[in-house]
C-alpha cells in the first residue's frame, strides 16, 4: 500500500465530518465581520451590534475600522478602503461618493465599501521634517 492511500500525506480536514467542515467556515465568515458599528440613528451617535443595523442608520467609519456590513456612501473625505479580501488589489481603493454604471466591477464601485473590508488612512509620501533658519 502506497504512504498516500494510507493517509500521511492528506490535508488535515480530509477525515473530517462535512459538518463540522461546513462549521469551521462559518466560524472564519464570522470572524471577518466587525462585531459592532458607530451609527447615527436618530440624531444620535451610538454603538450597536453589527447584526442589529437597519437600513437608514448611518454608519460612522473611521481608519482602521472593520465595516460591519455593506454601505453606500454617502459623505466622506480622503477615504480609503484595502478590497484585497475581495479584489486582490495590493493598494487600498480611494472612494467617493460619486455613482458609477451599475455594471462597473466590484474593484470600480468607488461609491460602496463592503462589509469585512477595512477602512485605511490616505497614503502620503513621507516628509522630511526642516528647521527654518
Amino acid at each position: 500500500m502506497s504512504q498516500s492511500a494510507q493517509g500521511p500525506d492528506r490535508p488535515p480536514w480530509y477525515e473530517m465530518d462535512p459538518a463540522d467542515v461546513a462549521e469551521k467556515a462559518l466560524a472564519a465568515i464570522r470572524d471577518l465581520l466587525a462585531p459592532d458599528a458607530r451609527v447615527i440613528r436618530d440624531g444620535q451617535r451610538q454603538r450597536v451590534a453589527a447584526e442589529d443595523l437597519v437600513a437608514g442608520d448611518l454608519v460612522v467609519v473611521e481608519a482602521g475600522d472593520k465595516l460591519p456590513a455593506d454601505l453606500r456612501l454617502m459623505a466622506c473625505h480622503n477615504l480609503r478602503i484595502d478590497d484585497a479580501l475581495l479584489t486582490g488589489e495590493s493598494m487600498a481603493a480611494e472612494k467617493s461618493v460619486a455613482t458609477v454604471s451599475g455594471d462597473a466591477g466590484l474593484g470600480d464601485r468607488s461609491g460602496m465599501a463592503y462589509s469585512g473590508t477595512l477602512s485605511a488612512w490616505p497614503w502620503r509620501p513621507f516628509r522630511k521634517a526642516c528647521r527654518r533658519s
